[in-house]
């Protein structure tokens, strides 16, 4: 968080990615709120506004799921 807070000249925290996310419609269990805060995260890192009226859980789900997979090496 602190290399993309400098990228994007913002503060990135856990409060910022943590905005409300028990307000947020779809969101109903812990796996979903961590989806939702590994959403938000990414989009802060790479400067785009999250969409969280329209977050596709279930999309995210699998991209968090494939990002974790690629940081592992399997040899």
């Amino acid at each position: 968080m602190d290399v993309a807070s400098r990228l994007q000249n913002i503060e990135l925290n856990e409060e910022l990615i943590d905005a409300d996310i028990e307000n947020i419609q779809g969101v109903t269990d812990d796996e979903d709120m961590v989806v939702t805060m590994c959403y938000i995260a990414e989009c802060f890192t790479f400067g785009r506004e999250p969409n969280l009226e329209n977050i596709d859980l279930e999309y995210q789900r699998k991209h968090v799921v494939d990002v974790f997979l690629s940081l592992l090496s399997f040899s």
